[in-house]
């Protein structure tokens, strides 16, 4: 399976961010989802949790990656790893859009905001 941007879910959650979901059971995966969330400079993303480890890799920025209440400082390259059930957020504070490709454990996952 190939699936194109333009073939892509894209939901802006908050001024700034915008999630691109690539993969997920509409697209035919039995078992994991993949997308991209991307924050303009001096964006967020609220913390949550999802009932599933969240996988990340850092693919372009620099900002901060908060686990409960331990802020990290992460940049291009970094690998992120949010254990099922534990809030995390993320900050851009860098220049540039900070790029994150995400992987969940299922096709359908659930983002609880705290």
């Amino acid at each position: 399976m190939i699936v194109d941007k333009t073939q892509a879910k894209q939901n802006e959650i908050s001024p700034g961010v915008c999630i691109t979901h690539y993969i997920d059971k509409d697209k035919g995966s039995g078992g994991v989802s993949m997308g991209m969330v991307e924050l303009l400079p001096g964006t967020h993303i609220k913390k949550h949790f999802h009932k599933v480890e969240d996988s990340m890799i850092v693919i372009a920025g620099e900002g901060i990656f908060i686990v409960d209440d331990t802020e990290y400082p992460i940049k291009e390259g970094m690998g992120l790893l949010a254990p099922a059930g534990v809030p995390h957020a993320l900050k851009n504070n860098g220049h540039i859009p900070l790029r994150i490709v995400y992987t969940w454990p299922s096709v359908e996952v659930e983002r609880f905001f705290i």
